[in-house]
């Protein structure tokens, strides 16, 4: 539960939690300022325009279309306004759909990963629908198949 005070730095009155940053007690400005994340900020302070302009000349998107996927802008909603939520920077316009399926922490490092462990199980799924019957599976050609919850259970 949030606490419904904020103590003076300068004299130790306890303030009631308002938008005033003025003590109640000294009347001086103590009350410490709320830290905005360096993402809040881009977004307050960078305009859609902004965000157009870094569109058409990193990804070559003219139309205000998805960055990502190329999905053109709806008539009812502008896309999102797409950055880096670690150092702020813009990245350019993306559908909601898209803009969901990027966590906040989002790197090309980390995209990479995400990416090799797709295809790691495109693999595996390609070589588990070739095995006919149920045959034993080569343990040296793919990784063990995870058994069911059911066989788990009885094993």
């Amino acid at each position: 539960m949030a606490r419904r005070y904020w103590s003076c730095r300068r004299c130790g009155f306890r303030n009631p939690r308002t938008a005033s940053r003025r003590c109640g007690g000294c009347q001086a400005l103590t009350k410490p300022k709320t830290r905005v994340p360096k993402h809040a900020e881009t977004l307050r302070d960078d305009s859609y325009e902004l965000y157009r302009q870094v569109a058409e000349t990193l990804h070559g998107v003219t139309d205000e279309s998805c960055c990502v996927c190329g999905k053109p802008k709806g008539q009812e909603r502008r896309h999102d306004r797409d950055h880096d939520h670690v150092t702020g920077d813009p990245r350019g316009l993306a559908c909601v759909p898209c803009n969901r399926l990027m966590p906040r922490e989002l790197t090309l490092a980390r995209a990479r990963l995400v990416v090799a462990y797709l295809e790691r199980a495109a693999r595996f799924g390609e070589f588990f629908e070739s095995v006919e019957g149920g045959a034993a599976i080569d343990p040296g050609s793919a990784a063990q198949p995870r058994p069911s919850r059911t066989e788990r259970r009885v094993a």
